[in-house]
C-alpha cells in the first residue's frame, strides 16, 4: 500500500508542477503578471505538493468524502516524507484534531516568529485576531459541513505581537475511521492586502473625484450604451433613471434612434474630440443648455471601444449672454435715442463712434463724422484748448467743461461736455468718450438773463429806498446800498447775517413781532417804525413789507422797502405847529377885536377924571396907573392882533431895566420878611 501511495503521489506532484508552470506563463501573457525565478519555484512546489496531496487523498477517500486509513501513522509518515519539500516553503501547513489542538505545523511557522514546538499543542483560534475569531470559525464550520474547499481570510498574530493577513485553504480528514482532523495551509497575503487596499483606496479616490466633478461625465460604449455616469449626471437627470445600460439618446431625449447630429458618434467614427452646445428641455417648461465635449476611448491597439462625454451646464451663461444681448440692444437703443450726443475717440483723437444726436448737433451725418479727427470740428482757438484737455484725458482725468465746436455751416456751437478716458483690458488708456449737450440756446438765454440781472442790479442799487430781505427769524439775508446808508453802514455785506431787531428800539419790538405774525398769515402791510443806526441815531422809517414762501408754501421770511421819513416827520410837525398857531391867531384876533371894544372906556375915563380933580389929589396917582395899565393892555391886544395876522407892529429897542422897575413898582403889599434887591445896569 505504501508503494502505491508513493507512486500515486509522485505522479500527482509532477502533474501539479507542470500545471503551476503553465498557469504562471498564462498569467504573464494575459495579465502581464510579473514574476521572478524564486516565485516560480515557490508557487510550483506549492501547487505540486497541494495537487499531489489532494489527488492522493482523493484516490483514497470514501463516498462520504472523508479519507480513511488503517492507522494515523500512514498519514504522518506521508507528511514527513514530504517535509524535505516544505522546509523552505513560506506557507505554513498545519493539522489540528477534533479538540482544536494543533498536532502538526510545517517549518514555515518560523516566518511568523514561532518554532514548531511553540505551535504544537496550541489552539488555532489562539493565533487569530480576536475580531476575526468568530468569522473564521463560522467559515471553517461552513466549509466542513458542506465538505467544500475554498480559501478564507483572517488575521493571525505573529510572535512579536503584530498581526498579518493570511489566506487559509484546507479540508476535514478522518483518521482511524472515527477521529476527525483538519489539515490546511496558511499563506501570508499581507502584501496582497496592502496592494488591494492601495488599489481600493485609489479606486475610491478616483470614484469620489469622478463623482465630485461638478460637470457631468458619461462613459459610453461604441453602441452608445451608458456604462458609467457621475453624481452630477444623476442629479441633472434624476427623472431619467435608470441610466446605466440604456442608450443615451433613449435616456435623455426619448429617441429610438441616435440623434441626427450626434457628435459622440462622430467622435467615435473620426477618433477625434468633438464639441458642441446642446439644448435640453425634458418637461418643455424650462430650457437648459449644455456645452458637451466628446472624447473617443481607445484600447492598447488604438481601436475605439467607446467615448466619454464631458458636459458643462451653461444655462446661466447662455441666459446671461441673452440678457447681455438684450441689455446691449436696450442700451444701444437708449444711446441712439438720447437727447445728448455721445462721442467716442481713440488715442489719435479719431472719431470711432457718434450717435445720431451728436451728428445732428454739428449738422453732419454719422457716417460723415466717423473716421474724422476731433480737431476737424473746431476752430484754431479751440484746437489749442482741446490739446490740453486730451493730455489730461490721457492721464486718466475725468472732467466736465464747456466747449465750442464749429457747425457744418460755420456758426459756433456751444456745448457742455462730460468727458472720461476709456481703458483697455490691461487698464491702459485707449481713448476717451464724452456726452455732449448743445447749450447754444441756453447760453443765449443765460446772456439775456445776465444782462437783465445786471439792469435790475443797477436799478436795485440805484434806488433811494432801502430794500432788504429777511428770513423767518428776521435775519438779514440781502440788502441794497440804500438800506446800508439808511443804517449808516458802509457796505451792505456787513449787514448780512445780522438780526433786524438789533436796529429796532425796544419800545418798537412789539410792533415788529406783530407785523411778523401778520406776514406769517400771508398779509402784506405798511407801517412806521423807528430804527437806530450804527452810529446811534434814531430815525423814523416807513416800511412796506410782504411775506415770502417756498415751493411747499411754507413761510420763509419777508422782503420789503424802507424809507427814511425823519425829515418829513419834522416838517409835518412844523406844519402842524404853524397850523395850530394860525388857529390860535384867528382866535386871538377875535378876542383882541372884542377886547378893543372893552378897552376904550379904560383908556378914556382916567383922562376925563384927571381933568376934574387936582394933581395933588391922592387918587390922581391911581388914575395914572390905570392909564399905564390900559396902555399895556392895548399893547397886549396889539400883540394878539399881530398873532391873528390882523395887526401891525413896529420893532424898536426895549429897555429891559425900565420894564423890571415898572413890574417891581406894581408890587404893593409884600411880606415884611420879603426883601427885593435889584441890580440893574
Amino acid at each position: 500500500m505504501n508503494r502505491r501511495f508513493l507512486k500515486a503521489g509522485a505522479y500527482a506532484v509532477a502533474g501539479g508542477l507542470a500545471s503551476a508552470i503553465i498557469f504562471i506563463i498564462a498569467l504573464n501573457f494575459v495579465l502581464d503578471f510579473e514574476y521572478d525565478t524564486g516565485m516560480l519555484i515557490t508557487v510550483s512546489l506549492f501547487c505540486a505538493l497541494s495537487t499531489g496531496l489532494s489527488s492522493f487523498l482523493a484516490s483514497h477517500s470514501s463516498p462520504d468524502k472523508r479519507i480513511r486509513f488503517d492507522d494515523s501513522d500512514a498519514v504522518i509518515g506521508a507528511i514527513r516524507g514530504q517535509q524535505a519539500f516544505m522546509e523552505n516553503m513560506p506557507d505554513v501547513f498545519f493539522t489540528y484534531n477534533d479538540n482544536g489542538e494543533i498536532i502538526y505545523v510545517s517549518p514555515g511557522a518560523k516566518n511568523y516568529g514561532y518554532t514548531v514546538d511553540e505551535i504544537i499543542g496550541s489552539r488555532l483560534e489562539d493565533h487569530i485576531h480576536p475580531d476575526d475569531v468568530f468569522k473564521a470559525k463560522k467559515q471553517l464550520m461552513d466549509k466542513i459541513s458542506k465538505a467544500e474547499d475554498y480559501p478564507i481570510e483572517f488575521r493571525v498574530k505573529k510572535k512579536d505581537g503584530s498581526y498579518v493577513y493570511v489566506e487559509e485553504t484546507g479540508r476535514l480528514v478522518s483518521l482511524d475511521g472515527d477521529s476527525d482532523h483538519y489539515t490546511g495551509v496558511i499563506r501570508d497575503i499581507s502584501e496582497r492586502k496592502r496592494t488591494e487596499e492601495i488599489l481600493l483606496s485609489r479606486e475610491r479616490l478616483l470614484r469620489s473625484s469622478f463623482d465630485a466633478i461638478q460637470d457631468g461625465i458619461i462613459v459610453l460604449d461604441k453602441q452608445l450604451n451608458c456604462l458609467r455616469v457621475n453624481k452630477t449626471i444623476e442629479k441633472w437627470f434624476e427623472n431619467c433613471r435608470p441610466i446605466l445600460g440604456r442608450k443615451c439618446y433613449k435616456v435623455f431625449f426619448g429617441y429610438d434612434e441616435p440623434c441626427p447630429d450626434c457628435h459622440t458618434a462622430k467622435a467615435i467614427e473620426t477618433k477625434s474630440m468633438q464639441s458642441y452646445v446642446k439644448s435640453y428641455s425634458r418637461d418643455h417648461n424650462s430650457m437648459r443648455y449644455f456645452e458637451i465635449f466628446s472624447y473617443p476611448i481607445t484600447d492598447d491597439d488604438g481601436q475605439v471601444i467607446g467615448a466619454v462625454e464631458y458636459a458643462r451646464d451653461i444655462t446661466r451663461r447662455v441666459e446671461a449672454e441673452n440678457d447681455l444681448t438684450a441689455s446691449h440692444e436696450k442700451y444701444r437703443s437708449l444711446v441712439e435715442n438720447l437727447y445728448e450726443g455721445i462721442w467716442k475717440i481713440d488715442m489719435q483723437a479719431i472719431t470711432a463712434y457718434t450717435n445720431k444726436r451728436m451728428s445732428e448737433i454739428l449738422g453732419y451725418s454719422v457716417d460723415e463724422m466717423r473716421g474724422k479727427s476731433l480737431f476737424y470740428f473746431m476752430d484754431e482757438e479751440m484746437k489749442v484748448v482741446c490739446r490740453d484737455m486730451l493730455q489730461r484725458r490721457n492721464s486718466g482725468v475725468r472732467e466736465s467743461h464747456e466747449f465750442r465746436f464749429q457747425h457744418k455751416d460755420g456758426h459756433p456751437v456751444s456745448v457742455l461736455m462730460n468727458a472720461s478716458p476709456t481703458f483697455d483690458k490691461k487698464g491702459e488708456v485707449d481713448g476717451a468718450i464724452a456726452s455732449v449737450m448743445d447749450i447754444s440756446q441756453v447760453k443765449s438765454v443765460m446772456r439775456a438773463l445776465e444782462e437783465s440781472e445786471k439792469r435790475y442790479q443797477e436799478m436795485f442799487n440805484s434806488v433811494l429806498e432801502g430794500i432788504g430781505i429777511v428770513d423767518e427769524n428776521e435775519t438779514i439775508e440781502y440788502c441794497n446800498p440804500a438800506f446800508a446808508r439808511l443804517l449808516e453802514c458802509k457796505s451792505p455785506d456787513k449787514l448780512v447775517g445780522r438780526n433786524l431787531l438789533e436796529f429796532v428800539p425796544e419800545d418798537n419790538h412789539s410792533r415788529i413781532l406783530q407785523q411778523t405774525v401778520q406776514r406769517q398769515q400771508g398779509r402784506s402791510s405798511r407801517y412806521e417804525v423807528d430804527l437806530v443806526t450804527l452810529n446811534g441815531n434814531r430815525i423814523t422809517t416807513l416800511v412796506a413789507i410782504s411775506p415770502r414762501y417756498n415751493d411747499k408754501n411754507k413761510y420763509i421770511g419777508a422782503f420789503g422797502a424802507v424809507m427814511d421819513i425823519t425829515e418829513r416827520k419834522q416838517l409835518e410837525e412844523i406844519a402842524a405847529r404853524a397850523e395850530r398857531l394860525e388857529t390860535a391867531g384867528r382866535i386871538a384876533g377875535q378876542v383882541a377885536h372884542d377886547f378893543n371894544n372893552l378897552l376904550g372906556p379904560l383908556t378914556a375915563y382916567p383922562e376925563l377924571i384927571k381933568q376934574e380933580i387936582k394933581s395933588d389929589n391922592p387918587i390922581y396917582s391911581y388914575l395914572e396907573d390905570m392909564e399905564i395899565a390900559a396902555a399895556q393892555m392895548a399893547e397886549i391886544n396889539q400883540q394878539l392882533l399881530t398873532l391873528g395876522r390882523r395887526g401891525h407892529y413896529n420893532q424898536e429897542p426895549v429897555n429891559i431895566n425900565l420894564i423890571v422897575k415898572h413890574v417891581l413898582d406894581q408890587v404893593y403889599d409884600k411880606p415884611d420878611k420879603l426883601k427885593i434887591e435889584t441890580d440893574l445896569q
